[in-house]
C-alpha cells in the first residue's frame, strides 16, 4: 500500500470549445447553506431508521481530445455529500475509487478533495482531507483502488468528496448506480459523448428514473496542433477548427429508498437502479468504423484462442506420465471420471479465488499443487480429454458476480468455469475445487442460471445445475419429557447440497467439538453430552450427526399443566422475508426438502390436554409445500413437520404469497402442546 499524491488534472483548457453550462445541481452543491442545512438534519424523514443518507451524488463523463500523453481522454467527475446520523453509518466515511489497469496505461485519480463538516456551538467546523488519509492499493490484475478515509467523522457529521478520474480507455465509460444501501436524496449522472463514439446503454433496476433527457449540441476542436490529429485529418497538422455533434444524456433521481438485502438473492447490483455502457463502435473522420460489440460466438472463439484459457488445453504433454497414476485400474468411463476427480482432489488445493483464466500453465499448477478455480477445472478438463472423455469448458458467472444477460455479449460476464461432460445426451457439470463435494455437486456459489458451453461450433447456453438438484435434510428426535428437563437423542442427516455444506464446516479433526460449541452457543439451555459423525469421508453417502443431549427451560410448568413446543430449537422463529413489497425475485438456487420427525415420550401421571391442529399449505403449482401434524400414540406424541421448496425462483408477483406462506409456518411452529397431570 502506498501513498498517492494528488495532482491537478492534465486537461488542456478549452480543448473542447462550446462546453454547455454546468448543471444547476453542480451549482447547488457549492452553496455553503446546503452544508449547514444538512448539518441541522436530525433524521431523514422518508426513512427515520437510516444511519446515513446521501444528500447528493452527481457525476459527469466527457471526452478531452488533446491529452498530451495519449490524445483522446475519457474524463469522469464526481461530487458526493453524505450525512451521518449515528455510528452505524461510519462505514461510509471509508470511500473507494476503482481504477482500471491496462497493459501500457492505467486510470488515475486527479484533483481529489474532501472535507468533513461538524456543527460546534452553532458554528460550522471544516476539516480538510489530508494526504495521509489517501491510499492506493492493487485489488486484482486489472484493477487498483484509491481508498479515502474521511477525517473527524462523528454522529451528525457531513462530509463531501470530489474527484476526477483520467482514463485512456474509451471503452470504460463509467457506469452509475443511483440506488445505494442507504437512502439517496438526489442523484444525477450526465454523459457527453461525441458523435465519433457509440455506446450501448443498459438501464436496470426497479426504482424509476425520475428525469431523463437527451439533447444534441455543437462542439468544436481545433485552433492549434493536436496530438490526436490522426483521428480527424490525413495531414500531420491540425490547426483547423473541426465542428462535431455531442450527444448529451442526463439521468436524475430523487428520494431513492435504501436498497435492502434480503435472503435468497443473487448479487444486489443486479437489482439496484443503474445505467451501464458498452462501447459499440468508433467512427472518426477519414477512418473506418471499428466495431467493439461482439457475439457470443466471437467470445467462444476468442476464449479458445487465449493462452490462459483454450490454448492451455493444448499444452498438456506432461499428462502422459500422470494419467496412469490418475486412472489406476479404471475401465469404464464412469470409473475414469471418478478416479480423475478424486486424483485432482488429492493432488491440488483451491486457493479460494474465482477466475475464468489460469494463473499460469497447467504443468506448473500440477507441480505446485495449488491454483485458482480455472487452474483446477481446466486441468480437470485436460485430464478427462486425455482419458478419451468428451469434455468441454462451461463459462459461468457466480452468484456474487451478477447475472449473465444474453443480449449483452461480453467476456466480463463470466468469472468462473466448470467442466461439462456428455453423459446420456445430457451434460454432467463437474467442479473439482471443493474436496468435500461429491462428483456432480456444483457449489452453491455457481448456481446462477445459465452458463456458456464452449465448443468448435460457437458454443451453446446450458442450465447450470447440480446433480442431484436439491438440498435435503432429515431431523429425527427421540426425547423423554421429564418434570425437570428434556433429554434424548437428535439425529440429523444431510443430503446433496446440505451434505457438502455440512462437510465443509465440520470435516476437520476438531469438527465434532466445533459442532458441539456452535449448537450450545445458538440454543439456550442446550447441553450436548456426546457427538458422533457418520459417513463424513464417504462423499457419495449422506453424512449425519448423532447427539445425546438435554434441554433446560424448553417447557413451562404451571401448577399441574406443562406447555412445550414440540419442534424445540428447530422451530422457525421469524419470517426470513421482512419487506412488505419486494421488487426483485427470490432465488433459492436449488430446491429443498427439510423433514422433521420427533417422538416425545410423555412423563408419568400426565395426559395430553391438546396438540396443534394438522395443517397443509400448498402454493399454486406446488411451488412450495408445508405439512405439520402432531398425534398422540399411546404414551408418546409423534410430530411431523416438512417444508419443501420445489420452485427455485419466485418472481416479485409471487412475493406476497411466499411471504404469507412463511408467516403461516412461523405461526404454526410457535404453537405448543399442553399436558395436564392426572
Amino acid at each position: 500500500m502506498k501513498f498517492i499524491h494528488t495532482k491537478k488534472p492534465t486537461l488542456v483548457p478549452f480543448s473542447i470549445l462550446f462546453i454547455a453550462l454546468i448543471s444547476l445541481s453542480f451549482i447547488y452543491l457549492k452553496k455553503d447553506d446546503s452544508i449547514e442545512e444538512a448539518l441541522l438534519m436530525e433524521r431523514y424523514e422518508n426513512d427515520t431508521t437510516a444511519s446515513a443518507v446521501i444528500i447528493s451524488d452527481v457525476g459527469r463523463s466527457f471526452f478531452n481530445f488533446d491529452h498530451p500523453a495519449y490524445g483522446l481522454e475519457l474524463v469522469f467527475e464526481r461530487k458526493i455529500i453524505v450525512k451521518i446520523f449515528d455510528s452505524d453509518g461510519y462505514g461510509w466515511a471509508d470511500f473507494y475509487i476503482p481504477l482500471y489497469i491496462g497493459e501500457k496505461n492505467e486510470e488515475d485519480v486527479v484533483d481529489l478533495k474532501g472535507f468533513t463538516y461538524n456543527l460546534l456551538d452553532g458554528k460550522v467546523e471544516k476539516t480538510k482531507l489530508s494526504k495521509e488519509s489517501i491510499f492506493e492499493e492493487k485489488t486484482t490484475d486489472d484493477y487498483k483502488q484509491v481508498k479515502v478515509t474521511m477525517p473527524d467523522v462523528r454522529e451528525g457529521s457531513v462530509f463531501e468528496i470530489s474527484y476526477v478520474v483520467s482514463s485512456p480507455f474509451v471503452f470504460n465509460l463509467q457506469s452509475w448506480t443511483f440506488q445505494k444501501s442507504i437512502p439517496v436524496i438526489y442523484s444525477e449522472y450526465q454523459a457527453e459523448i461525441p458523435e465519433y463514439l457509440e455506446y450501448n446503454k443498459n438501464v436496470r433496476g426497479y426504482f424509476p428514473i425520475a428525469d431523463h433527457q437527451i439533447k444534441e449540441r455543437m462542439s468544436t476542436i481545433g485552433g492549434k496542433p493536436s496530438s490526436n490529429a490522426q483521428h480527424f485529418t490525413r495531414t500531420n497538422q491540425s490547426s483547423a477548427t473541426i465542428n462535431f455533434v455531442e450527444n448529451v444524456e442526463t439521468w436524475k433521481t430523487y428520494d431513492i429508498p435504501a436498497f435492502t438485502d434480503e435472503p435468497y438473492m443473487t448479487d444486489a447490483d443486479n437489482f439496484k437502479t443503474a445505467v451501464t455502457f458498452e462501447l459499440a463502435y468508433t467512427r472518426f473522420p477519414n477512418g473506418t468504423i471499428e466495431n467493439y460489440t461482439t457475439t457470443w460466438e466471437d467470445i467462444n472463439r476468442k476464449l479458445m484462442e487465449l493462452d490462459k484459457f483454450g490454448k492451455a488445453l493444448d499444452r498438456t504433454g506432461f499428462l502422459k506420465s500422470v494419467m496412469p497414476v490418475a486412472l489406476g485400474s479404471a475401465g469404464s468411463e464412469d470409473e475414469k471420471i471418478a478416479n480423475i476427480y478424486n486424483y485432482i482432489h488429492a493432488k491440488l488445493k483451491w486457493d479460494g479465488k474465482n477466475s475464468l483464466f489460469t494463473s499460469g500453465n497447467l504443468k506448473s499448477v500440477h507441480e505446485d499443487g495449488i491454483g485458482n478455480s480455472a487452474d483446477i477445472n481446466l486441468l480437470l478438463i485436460a485430464m478427462l480429454r486425455e482419458a478419451g472423455i468428451k469434455t468441454f469448458p462451461v463459462a459461468l458467472s457466480t452468484r456474487d458476480h451478477g447475472m449473465i444477460f444474453p443480449t449483452n455479449p461480453t467476456i466480463t460476464s463470466f468469472n468462473y468455469l466448470v467442466a461439462g461432460v456428455i453423459r446420456d445426451d445430457q451434460y454432467l457439470l463437474i467442479d473439482a475445487t471443493e474436496p468435500n463435494a461429491p462428483l456432480g455437486i456444483i457449489p452453491y456459489r455457481c448456481l446462477n442460471g445459465v452458463g456458456r458451453l464452449l465448443d468448435n461450433q460457437g458454443g451453446q447456453w446450458i442450465n447450470v445445475s447440480s446433480k442431484p438438484e436439491k438440498e435435503k435434510t432429515i431431523v429425527e428426535y427421540s426425547f423423554d419429557l421429564e418434570e425437570e428437563r428434556i433429554s434424548g437423542t437428535h439425529n440429523h442427516i444431510y443430503c446433496d447440497q446440505a451434505a457438502y455444506g455440512f462437510r465443509n464446516e465440520y470435516a476437520s479433526e476438531e469438527g465434532s467439538r466445533t459442532f458441539k460449541e456452535n449448537m450450545e452457543k445458538v440454543v439456550s439451555g442446550l447441553g450436548i453430552n456426546s457427538v458422533a459423525f457418520e459417513k463424513m469421508k464417504e462423499l457419495q453417502e449422506d453424512p449425519s450427526s448423532l447427539c445425546e443431549l438435554n434441554l433446560e427451560d424448553h417447557f413451562t410448568s404451571t401448577g399441574d399443566v406443562i406447555y412445550f413446543n414440540p419442534l424445540f430449537f428447530d422451530a422457525m422463529k421469524s419470517n426470513p422475508f421482512k419487506l412488505e413489497k419486494r421488487d426483485y425475485p427470490v432465488d433459492y438456487g436449488v430446491p429443498s426438502d427439510d423433514f422433521y420427525y420427533a417422538k416425545i415420550n410423555l412423563p408419568e401421571d400426565y395426559a395430553v390436554e391438546s396438540v396443534p391442529e394438522e395443517i397443509s399449505i400448498i402454493l399454486p403449482g406446488r411451488a412450495a409445500e408445508y405439512v405439520y401434524s402432531a398425534k398422540v400414540v399411546g404414551n408418546f406424541i409423534s410430530v411431523r413437520s416438512q417444508l419443501k421448496i420445489n420452485q427455485t425462483v419466485f418472481t416479485a408477483d409471487h412475493y406476497a404469497d411466499l411471504k404469507n406462506f412463511y408467516d403461516l409456518i412461523v405461526k404454526k411452529q410457535s404453537e405448543q402442546i399442553v399436558l395436564k397431570k392426572v
